[in-house]
């Protein structure tokens, strides 16, 4: 920012700091004091230390309640939750002996004063100013006279205008009027003061600046421009420079050297740098407005952050978990990282492994079935590495285990990156050199990424064997033994079904409605759907659907004192079970760990009168492309029922009855066959296709 006085002058030494600080006439602060008052919040305390002579300190007592008069004019203040209308009449009517008025609309609200020293009448009447407006109340001078207001009446009011550089008390406006620094100037190197010092406004016509706001921020405003309209700032050009990470001594130190040469010639050929550390800012100062602008470019160049040096970061997580995030950046950037921040994952298991319990279970007060699957066998799992804190509550480090001592949560590593997960808010806590930092922020972008969804689509049949299918379905298809074509609009002849794995593991090519597959074997033998679920799962994440009934099982009996049998049971899932964790591939591929049950209860009874169960279990881990269905089955169970025909009557005769009667038995098979059709969801178009999709599949599923 540039800007340019009005009349010549000689130079100005840059050797000393100008002192812009805002001043007051006292330092305010709070600190505890009895009540005074009727209780009520406490708005705000106060302290004064005004300069004073040693004998007018005190011992440092607490003053004594209410506003009270030394002997050399000088107050002492002691108010605490006073309402508005009990501070004024002590302090502006009975101690200052001024006439006030107090606005009627007010809200309720009190406000606290504590001086352990004396002050003046001026800095009372400032303390008390600056009480008013944390009660969003401002004090007036008008006439002769006070008037307490609602702060934001005053702020087009001017009745308590100043003119010139004494201000007057109360909330009001000093026109100051300027003699060597043109207004716009003026107003420009100000405007890093006026956050907290009220406001101030160019008037050209009148060569005065405008401050609205109270006495005390007035008169702070007020004394930065008597610094600034002085007789050597005349036809000056006057530069502002923000800095973002030097500090502002530091670099105007920097910059005098760069202009040692200049500085050292004659009169007005110096610039000069001045210092503003409240507002970490620069003064650049010259006759020459190119000087300036070189200047300004000098601190631009120096005024750059330390790629070394640490600093600290808040990143908010977008799509994924914190505390997963911080596991992985801390094991990526610190070789061994802190408390749950690595996994391992499990030995391989087999590419499928099909179990089948045609018999019975007995359950005798436990369920054979139970397990992290609830009886379905588990697909492999990725395991977290074991530590001996909660990573959530402890900050995830990038620190080697030398440095951290065996994997704890404290430190970092050579180069100082320290992660920490802020579960709360989702948020990371970054400690890292702003070099570090843009490769974490450049990591970040690509792992931080919505999570995509899966639509898994799946029907579960059960096919009865007969002569044609005696060797399953598997070697139905294979054999090629039929007459008809399974095709959709979308396949191709040469990609009807075809073997993926060894077993039974079919990929059906081109099509992807199980129905067609369906209807072609109903045209041999009996099919029954048993379920057709449809899960929406995000990938990563485990879905599960139970479909069926649950079976009580007794698992403990007891006998009370008074002879009383009590019985203790668990219920257990039987019917379809069926448990479904998706990968995407960035190719499309899709990688299921699949988990699947079928059980049921049988007619006769096992130990004790429990029931019995059949169950029929797949665990597989398959890999299939977008949209297109998978093949699973092979488990085969046979069932027998046998009946007795005999002669009426002669049945009941001893030998009699086995020679004129005979026995025979049907035999059933049936196979259990499960389609799989994963589909990728990308956002949430897709997802709303998917849903009208499923509509419309569902209507033309046929329930035997």
């Amino acid at each position: 920012m540039l800007a340019s006085c009005q009349a010549p002058s000689a130079g100005l030494e840059s050797t000393n700091q100008l002192d812009l600080n805002a001043r007051s006439p006292a330092k305010v602060t709070t600190r505890g004091a009895g009540p005074v008052m009727k209780p009520a919040s406490q708005a705000a305390r106060y302290e004064v230390f005004p300069g004073a002579s040693p004998a007018a300190e005190g011992d440092g007592a607490e003053p004594p309640a209410g506003v009270g008069e030394q002997a050399d004019g000088k107050f002492t203040v002691n108010l605490d939750g006073a309402t508005i209308a009990e501070a004024s009449k002590l302090i502006l009517g009975e101690t200052l002996g001024y006439n006030y008025t107090i606005d009627q609309n007010l809200p309720p609200s009190s406000i606290t004063m504590v001086s352990n020293r004396a002050v003046s009448a001026r800095q009372l009447l400032d303390a008390f100013e600056a009480s008013l407006r944390t009660a969003n109340a401002a004090l007036v001078k008008s006439d002769g006279n006070f008037r307490v207001v609602m702060q934001q009446a005053m702020e087009n009011d001017a009745s308590n205008l100043d003119t010139g550089r004494d201000v007057s008390p109360g909330y009001g406006v000093s026109a100051i009027p300027l003699r060597h620094v043109g207004p716009g100037t003026m107003v420009n190197l100000l405007d890093g003061f006026m956050q907290q010092l009220g406001s101030a406004k160019a008037w050209n016509a009148g060569n005065m600046i405008l401050i609205r706001g109270p006495a005390s921020q007035r008169r702070a405003l007020v004394e930065v421009v008597t610094n600034f309209d002085v007789d050597t700032m005349r036809n000056q050009t006057f530069g502002m420079a923000a800095l973002e990470n030097g500090r502002a001594e530091e670099v105007a130190t920097q910059v005098m050297k760069v202009f040692a040469q200049d500085n050292a010639s004659a009169g007005s050929n110096g610039l000069k740098v001045i210092p503003v550390p409240n507002i970490n800012s620069l003064i650049i100062i010259a006759n020459d407005q190119a000087k300036v602008r070189r200047a300004i470019t000098w601190v631009r160049r120096l005024d750059r952050e330390n790629l070394d040096a640490p600093k600290s970061y808040v990143y908010a997580v977008q799509n994924g978990n914190a505390v997963e995030l911080a596991k992985i950046l801390s094991a990526t950037y610190g070789g061994s990282a802190g408390a749950g921040a690595t996994a391992e994952v499990a030995p391989d298991s087999p590419q499928m492994d099909v179990s089948l319990d045609s018999g019975s279970a007995d359950q005798q007060g436990q369920d054979p079935s139970q397990g992290d699957m609830g009886g379905v066998p588990q697909p492999p799992q990725v395991q977290p590495e074991q530590q001996g804190s909660d990573p959530t509550s402890t900050s995830s480090t990038s620190q080697t285990a030398a440095a951290g001592g065996g994997g704890g949560g404290g430190g970092g590593d050579a180069k100082g990156i320290r992660i920490t997960p802020i579960p709360a808010n989702n948020t990371l806590l970054i400690r890292a050199s702003p070099r570090d930092y843009r490769e974490i922020l450049s990591t970040l972008a690509q792992i931080d990424q919505p999570s995509t969804q899966v639509l898994i689509s799946t029907t579960i049949a059960e096919v009865q064997l007969n002569d044609t299918l005696k060797y399953g379905v598997q070697a139905y298809f294979e054999s090629g033994n039929f007459s008809f074509v399974l095709t959709e609009k979308t396949s191709t002849a040469g990609s009807v079904i075809s073997p993926k794995l060894p077993g039974m593991n079919l990929v059906m090519g081109g099509i992807s409605n199980p129905q067609l597959v369906v209807d072609a074997l109903s045209k041999v033998t009996n099919v029954r759907i048993v379920s057709s679920p449809s899960l929406l799962v995000m990938e990563n994440e485990t879905a599960t659907i139970k479909v069926g009934d649950q079976v009580p099982i007794q698992t403990q009996t007891e006998t009370t004192q008074g002879g009383q049998t009590v019985n203790s049971y668990e219920y257990r899932d039987t019917g379809v079970v069926l448990k479904v964790k998706p990968r995407v591939n960035a190719n499309g591929v899709v990688m299921i760990d699949l988990g699947q049950e079928l059980s049921a209860v049988q007619q006769d009874t096992g130990i004790g009168g429990q029931p019995k169960f059949t169950q029929r279990t797949i665990s597989s881990k398959v890999s299939v492309n977008d949209q297109q269905t998978v093949l699973l089955g092979g488990l085969i169970n046979g069932t027998e029922d046998r009946s007795r025909v005999t002669v009426p009557g002669a049945s009941q005769l001893p030998l009699l009855g086995r020679l004129v009667g005979t026995t025979g038995g049907i035999a059933t098979r049936n196979e259990m066959i499960v389609f799989i059709t994963p589909t990728i969801v990308r956002n949430g178009e897709e997802a709303s296709q998917m849903s009208q999709d499923l509509r419309a599949k569902m209507k033309n599923l046929n329930f035997d």
